[in-house]
């Protein structure tokens, strides 16, 4: 079938595309396992380590990139973001924690819900509210189709600028201990829509905010 996805080249946006990495240009490496990159609105990259090391790589149009060390986590980061004050919210499995910056030092956010450990936080983004969602999924093996208990979770602010600054906010399940490892999440512009990657059902969940709450 022609829309098969074996299929060795296919018509995107970008043109006819052949599944060829070689043809894409490698703008920076390193020995270390590469576990997440974020590209910010004022075209600034930042990448994420398995050792724990967070980079700042310039901007996208630099003619070379250098890293710069911006962080040390003390663990296993897998997905960085980062707010409209250029705060970073960091999903790290060797803290099992949602962890963020405060004057320059790594600090744990969101490490339980109702005295109960996260798994491990996998995935964050932040609307242009500062609210946090975030995936809880553990490394893989940790939620299964015969162990679903991944969930994703909503980090609100009490009130205003100086809650945040604070750390203060509101933790709410939308999907609780129902998901096969969750992972990847992603928020509308608007703040109204979510996407969910579940990983092990090969499946994208979608929830429409309606009336101030996520149903899925």
């Amino acid at each position: 079938s022609s829309s098969s996805s074996s299929s060795s080249s296919f018509s995107s946006a970008f043109g006819t595309t052949r599944n060829m990495a070689s043809e894409w240009q490698t703008v920076w490496s390193s020995e270390q396992e590469l576990n997440s990159v974020l590209v910010t609105s004022e075209n600034q990259i930042f990448a994420a380590l398995y050792d724990g090391e967070i980079l700042d790589l310039g901007k996208t149009d630099d003619d070379e990139i250098k890293a710069k060390l911006l962080l040390r986590t003390g663990g296993h980061p897998n997905s960085i973001g980062i707010d409209k004050n250029s705060r970073f919210y960091i999903c790290d499995f060797g803290h099992s924690a949602l962890l963020t910056t405060a004057k320059g030092n790594i600090v744990k956010l969101i490490h339980e819900f109702e005295e109960r450990p996260l798994l491990g936080p996998n995935c964050v983004q932040i609307d242009g509210n500062g609210n946090i969602y975030f995936t809880d999924s553990g490394p893989i093996g940790t939620t299964a189709l015969d162990n679903a208990i991944g969930s994703v979770f909503m980090a609100s602010l009490v009130g205003g600028s100086a809650d945040q600054k604070a750390g203060r906010y509101v933790l709410q399940p939308l999907l609780k201990d129902c998901l096969a490892h969750p992972s990847g999440i992603a928020v509308s512009n608007d703040g109204d829509t979510l996407y969910v990657a579940e990983t092990m059902r090969n499946r994208v969940l979608r929830g429409v905010r309606m009336a101030g709450a996520f149903p899925f």
